[in-house]
């Protein structure tokens, strides 16, 4: 029985050993943290360029217009949007906001909605127009929203700021778009009393905004949202361009200058929404492990902060997700399975990098439809090219 105890003892001795040792060996690995990369520097350094462009254009910007959109329409809608930039700039990436809005805005139900998804929407929705009797009440009904959404317009710029809080008010951009919808329906149902390049400059106003927003904006988000409305501006635009290209009175006979060229590779670029999810990322990173909630921790929790803090390096992360976001990186370790490499790459940082194999999406997806913006465009030009005399020269581009 001697015997078997003393085998126990040891046992039991040698069962906490081995992960105590282990556990000791990645504390000593992981004394010390990585400096900032020369990526992450730059990073750093746009995101402050950003914020002080920012500053200097709180007037006649549509990024602000746009977070005071969805206000009571006796509410200016640039005053709402400064009390919510003021909130966003105090909040760390967890603490919640309470500014209430006035909420102004309903989100309608676009007569259009089924009709444009169909293959020959052209015909689907000139049918459908021509059958809908409530056109003109809905119209009138939101006059003052179609003006908002004319004011964003003519503010013609678009400076924002990279995404920071989780909880942050976004901006109503399903409101705003179908805001857009309304705009371009009423040029549509007004296109008879309209001159050509009256339709012109509406059409080309809309097309040129998108486009500066999807240029400039640091959020993934308003990105795609951008996206959407340029669809919208050339489906739309084409019925609007259709109808007025055989009226008898006027008849349109070119296209919107923006139509004619090529999506801009500012348009079609990630890099200025990378960053904005590489910034997000790291205050998300920071504040799961620096509570900022202010609560008192448990003795448990106490305990477990104080293991797992050692094998977490935050400015490593930084700088392999800045990698990893660019596609730099070689993160195939993630998928692999046990062998020495996986294990001598997870020696270090050995949680940090767990969380950053776990927690990262592609946006490969998304990328994927910007680019279709192109396609798009001619897709529509060559549908025009019979109806109006497009240039050779843009002809010529697909």
């Amino acid at each position: 029985m001697r015997h078997f105890l003393r085998a126990l003892k040891w046992i039991s001795l040698t069962l906490v050993a081995i992960p105590l040792t282990f556990y000791i060996i990645l504390v000593l690995v992981n004394l010390h943290d990585q400096p900032p990369s020369e990526r992450v520097q730059r990073n750093l350094a746009q995101i402050a360029e950003s914020e002080r462009t920012l500053a200097q254009h709180l007037n006649n910007n549509g990024y602000i217009f746009s977070l005071g959109f969805n206000v009571v329409k006796d509410i200016s809608p640039m005053e709402e949007g400064l009390k919510h930039l003021e909130q966003l700039q105090s909040l760390s990436p967890m603490e919640r906001g309470n500014t209430v809005t006035a909420v102004g805005v309903e989100l309608l139900q676009f007569p259009l909605s089924d009709c444009l998804k169909q293959e020959d929407f052209l015909l689907a929705c000139e049918a459908q127009l021509a059958q809908n009797d409530n056109l003109e009440t809905l119209l009138a009904d939101n006059l003052w929203l179609i003006e908002r959404y004319q004011q964003l317009l003519s503010t013609g710029n678009w400076h924002d700021r990279t995404p920071y809080n989780v909880y942050a008010y976004h901006i109503p951009f399903r409101k705003i778009l179908i805001a857009q919808k309304l705009y371009l329906l009423n040029i549509y149902h007004q296109g008879d009393k309209l001159q050509a390049d009256q339709i012109l400059q509406l059409l080309n106003t809309d097309m040129l905004f998108w486009q500066t927003v999807s240029s400039n904006t640091y959020q993934l988000i308003t990105k795609m949202s951008s996206a959407s409305a340029i669809e919208s501006t050339m489906q739309l635009g084409e019925l609007i361009v259709s109808k007025a290209a055989i009226r008898l009175n006027d008849p349109m006979t070119e296209l919107p200058k923006s139509w004619q060229h090529p999506q801009s590779a500012a348009v079609t670029s990630f890099d200025n929404a990378k960053l904005g999810e590489w910034n997000y990322a790291n205050g998300i990173y920071g504040a799961l492990l620096n509570d900022e909630s202010g609560k008192p921790l448990s003795v448990t929790e106490q305990v477990l902060t104080w293991l797992i803090s050692p094998l977490v390096k935050p400015q490593d992360m930084a700088n392999r997700y800045a990698l990893m976001i660019q596609n730099q990186a070689n993160m195939d370790h993630c998928q692999a399975g046990l062998s020495l490499d996986t294990v001598a790459f997870f020696t270090y940082n050995p949680l940090g990098k767990m969380m950053l194999c776990s927690g990262i999406q592609s946006l490969a997806p998304y990328q994927q439809r910007i680019e279709k913006l192109e396609a798009l465009r001619l897709s529509l030009l060559g549908r025009l090219e019979g109806k109006m005399a497009v240039p050779p020269e843009v002809i010529a581009t697909k």
